[in-house]
């Protein structure tokens, strides 16, 4: 059994999926005491059938797919895939690597004391002047909004790099309800509600990541993540994460 479960959900990521398989498939190679999971959430373009290639013809060892029948939302994914968890530790990062596989020895000492770990891109001095504005702008203002609406103290809620201890994993994904926006904070919501235990190591944007522009679109879906972030707090009152 692999001692760490990395859950890597993709969504219309052809472009760069075959780079991705790359630094997966080479990882895993060098470090036997992990399992990869790819899920894909239902893409329409040719991530399923390159990645389905790759596995076929490649055989890696510890690395599997899994593909839902239809577009769920990022949580909906990752939840698929712990489901599937056989590690001590379950981790998941963006489809894209946005954040390189390097990450996952910090999250699995930062597990080593605390029942998760969450990536913080405001704690690694390299990202400073590297992020696009418009996505730097977008997050600040969505983590503006989660202290205001749930009270969590987290700088950085957003970033796809996150870890569990199998236990946490359990508690949090048992009473998690929300697929998109706010999938993040509902999970740390709960582990506060929880009293788990939540370490922040440094996130390093990859410098092909830094220059994306945000595909948040600020004023619609700003309403979107309120309206979210309220049914978080409404699950609360009523019971929902007791």
């Amino acid at each position: 059994m692999s001692d760490v479960f990395v859950v890597i959900p993709v969504y219309n990521e052809a472009a760069c999926i075959g780079a991705v398989c790359d630094e997966v498939f080479a990882f895993a190679a060098q470090h036997r005491d992990y399992r990869f999971l790819f899920v894909n959430d239902g893409s329409t373009d040719d991530t399923a059938p390159r990645l389905t290639a790759r596995l076929d013809r490649e055989r890696p060892e510890r690395v599997e797919l899994m593909s839902l029948p239809a577009n769920s939302g990022k949580g909906a994914a990752v939840r698929a895939g712990m489901q599937r968890n056989t590690g001590r530790l379950v981790c998941f990062l963006d489809g894209d690597l946005a954040y390189s596989l390097d990450h996952l020895s910090a999250l699995v000492e930062a597990l080593g004391h605390a029942d998760i770990a969450i990536g913080n891109r405001l704690a690694h001095a390299g990202n400073v002047g590297r992020v696009a504005s418009r996505r730097r702008l977008a997050s600040r203002g969505y983590n503006c909004l989660v202290r205001w609406l749930t009270g969590l103290p987290y700088a950085d809620t957003q970033a796809g790099l996150k870890g569990l201890r199998a236990a946490a994993a359990e508690a949090v994904l048992s009473r998690q309800t929300l697929s998109h926006f706010a999938f993040d904070v509902e999970m740390l919501y709960i582990a506060r509600k929880q009293k788990l235990t939540v370490a922040e190591v440094p996130a390093k944007v990859s410098a092909d990541h830094a220059g994306k522009g945000s595909t948040v679109r600020l004023f619609r879906d700003s309403l979107r993540m309120v309206w979210a972030l309220c049914r978080i707090r409404y699950r609360d009152v009523t019971g929902h994460y007791g």
